[in-house]
């Protein structure tokens, strides 16, 4: 419904929507009626090079760039024509008979920057077939109530166009011819790399899926689609033109069909819906660490980011939203041995909208790998954040922090890694203060948390001495460090960390800790700080961009992917279950579309075989599954990871678990990625999570608020209360998570990454079958594939491919007849049609429609180019009138340099772009006016005076939906051309009488017969 303040008019035929070409908002008719402002000379002025709309808040701060005026008081009535039945509101296109005799039609007001003419009487001189006749001198008409639905159309050149209004034309083009032909209005389904969409693979098998995917990565082609869901393969370099500013416009607006696959795509597509529908969208992103998730996130708010208006407050909080990400890097990112940029925890960051702009936002996080802070594998690293402090910190700050040589810190050098070539960890040290002062947080703060990352630091350097059954810390230096940074007392945490108190019922017992535990209890310390210090930094930020306003949100899940390692822990276990519930929602969400698709059309469901792996996801948290038997064993004051293991074997019989003979320690479960073997060594300790009662009432004692605050909360807690395990945490999450999905429209993204190297160009496919397989891709495409592998809504279908009809196609009101009459032209039979849609069942159909459009656009492209040498951008069939209204077969083409009229092969009329005014179409049918500019020499002396002539063209050209997608191909060739929609246009017969005896009847699309004159 309208989105103008107080109106909430829902849309219709008579009331259609409209968009705001300055903020973007949704407005009715009667709040965005082409109210374009005026310039100094009183004419109308286009914005932005496009007949777009602004609205009437808009208005007046446009009008005052311009000179114009305030905004009319009402919106305009609606036009009227006048037939021989008299007078009659139409919503339909009218050509409208003119003579000397008869009142003249409302007319197209005169263009601005062009000079005004003196009326005169409609005269036909140029009656050549195909070209409507001559429009006579027009008297310059001033953009009124009554002329408010009618188009106008920028000067062809040699003025100074006013302030706001579209470049100058341009003869040359800008752009090579190889670029020029990729950017065809509608992107063809299959390229010489291969198809755009998985589903129209000849061989559907995971070999077929990854030689596509190959095919394309060798040209930089990283972006395929499974029907909506979007693959990318991470290319590791940069793609040239790829993103930015210049990218996201090709998006705005589009349909897919009318671009290659590409992730700006997939963000408007949920933007737009979010618009138009009122309703909450996310974008499931998934796949292995290096796949590319986290990039692709980035590229989904920089897309819709780039869509919110300029006001001030949308701006901050647009900014606000976009650091908190390099923030959750910092802290939450780590360089592993297959990505330098790995995200350890799991995210879902929520946009919330409200009219189209960004008001807030809120952050969930999921499992972050706190075991990373105290011990990493090889040639891996700990957190970011540790090593932006350490390089980008000022000789103050070192000092203020207590910070030492990186060299110096058993956390950070045990792996052997502590710099990547790719990363700049000073500059990216500045980039994460300026992230926390953007999201509120003071210079106090932000002192006290650089603190606490020192004093982990140094709590990893604390060493001790086994004294029989207790231990004593030899490293003194090191202790004081971290107490400083950590604002507690030095004897206190010496005696925390050597010491543990055991209520009983009547008293408290003080128990040494042997130099084993004790090394324990300070990691237990050091990974509780930092996984509290991960939690406040994310509800800084949710506080930041928090909001009351917001009506719809659009969600990014940003979530490691399936995993399989040569040890598989309880980390991987916790990872592959939340994949197995994406994995479920994923094919139930899809199964469901598919099915009301085929309800809504008419269509008879088949029925599918796929691999359902609800009995998985059972069998991981069912009541008596393997985190219900953790929990229990965690209660046990002697359980063991031992004891689990044998628990599990006498009390579990799924198929989907096995365990292996002559092993106490390994199980294995069937997921749908494949088997997987994990190990229940230290399973125990990481669920329990355990940290000492001692250590948290002395870091709730901490006399700084952010550490203290940390705690308070445990250490108010009653002691008796068993606290919640991990995986408890974890399966509410997981639950939540999908509950929120599951309210939501989803989008699908699913990562991939190449090879193991992060090398360019280089494509492994052994490791890309493996994901083939995680990813569960080779289901996606069996479902989407139920039946019919090609489906599309009838009008677009035909007004894509009626040009490979041997004949030219009538209007038809209802696009059913055409599509029948064009497939069985062709000779397709493996089709259906449905209500609104036509299904085709073979991916050759498909592409026998491809080559035979690709076939006509390459003969008309030849025509032109022998003879001018010109390079096509749109061509198709229609129906030319002449000036006595006959009709006949042409084919309008339009290039980089001019716009081209064929009956045939022959060529009728040429326009350079320069005379080229640009095109009307009909609001609701098929009928297009070509508006031109004819030079005429007086005589055939070269010198001789031209007389320039203002000329129309009347086509017939049924389903016009292609022509629409052309303007922003020849925005880039820096042509200035427009498109128009109108009721009304003038037209000039030969002869009134004749053609009044020569009526042409067409019907409305309401079912409304209107005579054509």
């Amino acid at each position: 419904m309208c989105e103008y303040q107080g109106c909430g008019m829902k849309f219709s035929l008579m009331n259609r929507k409209h968009h705001c070409r300055k903020c973007g908002h949704i407005f009715c008719q009667a709040h965005s009626n082409q109210k374009l402002p005026l310039d100094a000379n009183g004419q109308p002025t286009i914005l932005g090079g496009s007949m777009q709309r602004v609205c009437d808040n808009c208005y007046a701060e446009v009008s005052s760039q311009v000179g114009g005026g305030p905004p009319p008081a009402a919106a305009p009535a609606p036009m009227t024509s006048q037939t021989s039945g008299g007078s009659m509101s139409n919503p339909n296109f009218r050509v409208s008979e003119s003579s000397s005799q008869s009142s003249p039609s409302k007319q197209l007001p005169n263009p601005p920057g062009r000079p005004p003419r003196e009326p005169g009487k409609l005269t036909s001189q140029h009656s050549n077939l195909g070209r409507a006749v001559s429009m006579a001198p027009r008297p310059q008409v001033n953009a009124s109530a009554s002329d408010s639905k009618l188009s106008t159309f920028p000067p062809p050149g040699g003025q100074q166009a006013p302030p706001n209004t579209i470049t100058p034309y341009s003869n040359e083009p800008v752009i090579a011819t190889s670029e020029l032909l990729a950017m065809r209005t509608t992107v063809s389904y299959k390229t010489s790399a291969g198809v755009n969409d998985l589903v129209l693979l000849d061989e559907v098998t995971n070999e077929g899926i990854v030689k596509c995917l190959s095919d394309h990565y060798k040209v930089d082609e990283i972006y395929t689609y499974i029907g909506n869901t979007l693959i990318s393969v991470n290319p590791f370099k940069e793609i040239s033109g790829l993103y930015g500013p210049a990218a996201i416009k090709k998006y705005v607006n589009k349909k897919e069909h009318q671009n290659y696959p590409h992730i700006y795509a997939v963000a408007e597509r949920a933007y737009r819906t979010m618009v138009f529908d009122l309703q909450s969208e996310c974008v499931i992103i998934s796949g292995e660490s290096g796949a590319g998730k986290t990039e692709a996130s980035k590229k989904i708010m920089e897309y819709v980011a780039a869509m919110s208006s300029k006001n001030k407050r949308v701006q901050e909080v647009k900014e606000q939203l976009l650091q908190s990400n390099p923030l959750l890097e910092a802290f939450g990112n780590a360089k592993t041995v297959r990505n330098d940029n790995s995200s350890r925890f799991g995210k879902y960051m929520e946009i919330q909208f409200n009219l189209g702009d960004p008001k807030g936002g809120r952050i969930t996080v999921f499992l972050l790998e706190k075991s990373r802070i105290v011990n990493q594998q090889k040639d891996e690293r700990c957190f970011h954040v540790f090593y932006q402090m350490l390089s980008g910190a000022s000789g103050a700050e070192r000092s203020k922090y207590h910070l030492k040589d990186l060299s110096t810190y058993r956390y950070l050098t045990q792996s052997g890694c502590t710099s990547v070539a790719t990363i700049d960890d000073r500059a990216d040290f500045e980039h994460t203060k300026k992230a926390m002062s953007t999201i509120g947080l003071q210079a106090g703060q932000q002192e006290d948390i650089f603190l606490l990352l020192s004093g982990i630091l140094s709590l990893g350097n604390i060493q001790f001495q086994g004294k029989g059954s207790s231990s004593v810390i030899t490293s003194t230096q090191d202790l004081e460090t971290a107490a400083a940074c950590l604002r507690v007392p030095a004897d206190g945490l010496a005696r925390a960390l050597t010491n543990k108190t055991m209520t009983t019922v009547n008293e408290s017992i003080n128990v040494p800790l042997n130099d084993e535990q004790a090394q324990y209890a300070r990691d237990s310390l050091a990974k509780s700080i930092y996984g509290r210090l991960f939690e406040h930094i994310v509800a800084a930020a949710n506080t930041a961009i928090k909001t009351a306003e917001a009506s719809t949100s659009i969600g990014v899940l940003d979530i490691y992917g399936f995993e399989i390692f040569g040890t598989n822990g309880f980390e991987q276990l916790c990872i592959n279950f939340v994949n197995e519930r994406l994995h479920q929602l994923f094919i139930e969400l899809t199964l469901k579309a598919e099915q009301e698709e085929y309800a809504a059309e008419g269509i008879q469901w088949i029925k599918i075989n796929y691999y359902n792996n609800k009995p998985i996801c059972e069998l991981i948290e069912r009541r008596g599954g393997v985190f219900s038997l953790l929990d229990e064993e965690c209660i046990f004051p002697r359980g063991t990871d031992t004891s689990f293991h044998e628990k599990m074997v006498r009390q579990m019989r799924a198929q989907e678990i096995s365990f292996p003979a002559q092993s106490k320690c390994l199980f294995m479960i069937q997921h749908y990625a494949g088997q997987v073997t994990y190990t229940t060594t230290g399973i125990l300790d990481k669920n329990k999570d355990l940290l000492f009662p001692d250590l948290v009432q002395l870091m709730s004692r901490s006399s700084s608020d952010i550490a203290s605050g940390l705690f308070q909360k445990d250490a108010a807690a009653d002691d008796k209360r068993r606290p919640i395990t991990t995986c408890v945490q974890f399966k509410n999450s997981v639950t939540a998570l999908m509950e929120t999905l599951a309210q939501c429209h989803q989008h699908y993204v699913r990562c991939i990454k190449p090879n193991e190297l992060k090398r360019g160009g280089m494509f492994d496919e052994p490791l890309v079958m493996t994901q083939v397989k995680y990813l569960g891709l080779l289901e996606n495409v069996k479902v989407r594939r139920a039946g019919y592998a090609f489906r599309s809504p009838m009008d677009r279908f035909l007004s894509k491919y009626k040009c490979v009809a041997k004949k030219h196609f009538d209007w038809q009101p209802n696009a059913r007849v055409g599509v029948e009459e064009l497939l069985k032209d062709v000779g397709i039979t493996d089709y259906e049609l449905g209500k609104e849609k036509v299904f085709i069942r073979s991916p050759k159909s498909i592409f026998q429609l491809e080559e035979a459009r690709n076939n006509f656009i390459t003969s008309m492209a030849s025509l032109i180019h022998e003879s001018h040498h010109d390079d096509i951008i749109f061509a198709d069939k229609v129906y030319g009138f002449d000036a006595k209204c006959q009709r006949s077969p042409l084919t309008v083409a339009i290039a980089a340099q001019g716009v081209h009229v064929f009956q045939g092969k022959k060529l009728l009329h040429r326009a350079p772009m320069e005379d080229f005014s640009g095109i009307t179409l009909s609001s609701d049918d098929g009928w297009m006016v070509l508006h031109m500019v004819f030079k005429t020499p007086q005589g055939k002396d070269k010198n001789a005076p031209v007389v320039s002539e203002e000329f129309v063209y009347l086509v017939e050209n049924v389903y016009k939906a292609e022509l629409e997608a052309v303007l922003h191909v020849l925005q880039v060739c820096n042509v200035n051309f427009q498109l128009g929609y109108s009721s009304t246009v003038p037209f000039a017969a030969k002869d009134p009488q004749e053609a009044s005896r020569q009526k042409i009847q067409a019907e409305s699309v309401d079912n409304q017969k209107c005579t054509i004159l």
